[in-house]
């Protein structure tokens, strides 16, 4: 039955599954059930119930590192954030290699403020799996708001080539050049993103604005013209005309 509920999960019938799990769960009550149950509760954003099957599964075998992994995302679901941190952190140090816990608490501790301690533990996860998108992205976002911008362009390059077509990435991307003062890759990152996105309005604002920067006001004019061609009630159309009136 259980071997049924999994193959119900796997094809996305979280519903059907937690229905056999249900009835597994009476004939053995046992931790790997419980922790199927528990991540298939999550699919179905049940995280206090959750909670309990992973807290069950967590009691009947404390030492596998998925079982606290998945009771620290039904605690975060919670809204559960120390319960998640703690549990994260068992998972972490139960296995030495696994990315995931260690990149959740790199992203709660960066969410909070605090980027040496995210940065210690998304290193540890990028070192565990180099070609982690996640892993990378969130690298390189604690890398730039240290000022450490060669590093958070390298993670981010990782990122992009792992996700090509992901806007945000390429956005944040053309920010890191920009600020490690590769404004030729960042003008050439805003261009591909406006090619990807032509609804990424940033995206011009930003590009316009590094051309009016470097003295390129024919660009400029071009690339911020569009913009309000394009996107009259642009929240920053009153920058976007100081800019154009001053090329």
């Amino acid at each position: 039955m259980r071997e049924l509920a999994v193959i119900q999960a796997g094809g996305g019938d979280y519903k059907s599954a937690e229905g056999l799990f249900q009835r597994a769960l009476g004939v053995r009550d046992d931790a790997l059930t419980n922790y199927n149950m528990a991540t298939v509760k999550l699919e179905l954003g049940k995280s206090q119930d959750a909670v309990k099957y992973a807290e069950k599964a967590v009691a009947q075998a404390a030492n596998v590192a998925a079982y606290q992994y998945t009771l620290g995302l039904a605690d975060e679901q919670a809204g559960n954030s120390d319960g998640a941190i703690a549990a994260y952190s068992q998972a972490a140090s139960l296995d030495k290699k696994y990315a995931e816990p260690r990149i959740n608490l790199g992203r709660i501790y960066l969410d909070a403020g605090l980027t040496d301690k995210a940065l210690a533990y998304l290193d540890e996860a990028y070192q565990a799996d180099p070609k982690s998108f996640e892993a990378n992205n969130n690298l390189a976002n604690a890398y730039g708001r240290k000022g450490m911008f060669d590093k958070s362009v390298f993670h981010y390059e990782i990122a992009l080539n792992l996700a090509p077509r992901d806007a945000t990435v390429r956005l944040n991307l053309a920010k890191a050049y920009l600020s490690a003062n590769r404004l030729d890759s960042a003008k050439d990152a805003y261009a591909a993103l406006l090619k990807l996105d032509p609804a990424k309005w940033d995206g011009y604002y930003e590009l316009g604005k590094l051309y009016a920067s470097t003295g390129d006001a024919a660009n400029a004019k071009k690339v911020l013209g569009e913009l309000v061609s394009k996107k009259p009630d642009y929240p920053k159309r009153a920058e976007v005309d100081q800019i154009l009136a001053g090329l």
